[in-house]
């Protein structure tokens, strides 16, 4: 059943290119960061530019679809034959969640080619084995973190301003774009508390010729808190459900 919802959320998803609008427009703001980095002569900071949009997409895109599929359940009243299947409701949204942010990743691709071919700067990746294993990590925990976000969902009648919302203070407090170092002393403990912290960290560090420092730690940091997130939101899923069941709300538009 695992596998079944990750193959029909990809036959919808060809379908609804909805689905993947934040990936698909995210990468543009690559032509943003480069730009201003550019005018101010820190093409040093190119990675910068190329790990922000990408992470940017693939966070947004998960809140999207965790949004967008708890809603589309209740307008079509099929949220209730989805809770009775054989498999945990929660593994089922998991799967659809993750298999359009598995899709997302393609906005990498696009930010490369933008910064590749609009400002003439190459981004090699020095360290392909840290880089496959980022982006792997990345997407479990962003699909994880998005899953706590459909149990909040699963109360609202209107899910539009939590969706456009709910991404942008984790892309500030874990330092997407400006460096922690940046913040005052006192926000680096929340911080290292967003898995995109340690995302952004492995992802650049790929990106440099040095051996990455404690490369180690943040992928086990980063594979924890996906963990943690996705245990956190299959469990408040799960109360969420139960809680609409007693209350006789899950057939309630």
């Amino acid at each position: 059943m695992f596998v079944a919802s990750l193959r029909a959320q990809f036959r919808m998803s060809r379908r609804d290119i909805g689905d993947l609008f934040m990936a698909i427009s995210h990468p543009v703001y690559a032509l943003i960061f480069m730009a201003i980095f550019v005018h101010v002569g820190r093409e040093d900071l190119a990675s910068y530019a190329l790990v922000a949009p990408m992470l940017m997409g693939v966070v947004g895109t998960a809140a999207f679809v965790a949004g967008e599929l708890v809603m589309r359940e209740r307008r079509d009243q099929t949220l209730e034959v989805s809770v009775i299947c054989p498999v945990p409701f929660p593994a089922v949204i998991f799967s659809r969640i993750l298999v359009i942010t598995a899709i997302s990743m393609v906005g990498i691709v696009e930010s490369w080619l933008i910064v590749r071919f609009g400002f003439g700067i190459d981004i090699a990746i020095h360290h392909p084995g840290t880089f496959a294993a980022a982006i792997l990590l990345t997407t479990i925990a962003s699909a994880g973190t998005a899953l706590i976000a459909a149990a909040v969902f699963c109360f609202a009648e209107e899910v539009r301003t939590f969706q456009n919302s709910i991404t942008f203070p984790l892309l500030l407090f874990s330092g997407v774009l400006v460096p922690v170092t940046a913040f005052p002393d006192w926000l680096e403990p929340i911080s290292r508390a967003v898995f995109l912290y340690w995302s952004a960290d492995l992802l650049r560090a790929s990106m440099q010729p040095e051996i990455p420092q404690g490369a180690n730690l943040a992928l086990a940091a980063l594979a924890g808190l996906g963990i943690g997130s996705t245990l956190l939101g299959a469990v408040l899923l799960r109360r969420m459900i139960g809680y609409l069941r007693r209350e006789g709300r899950l057939g309630v538009f």
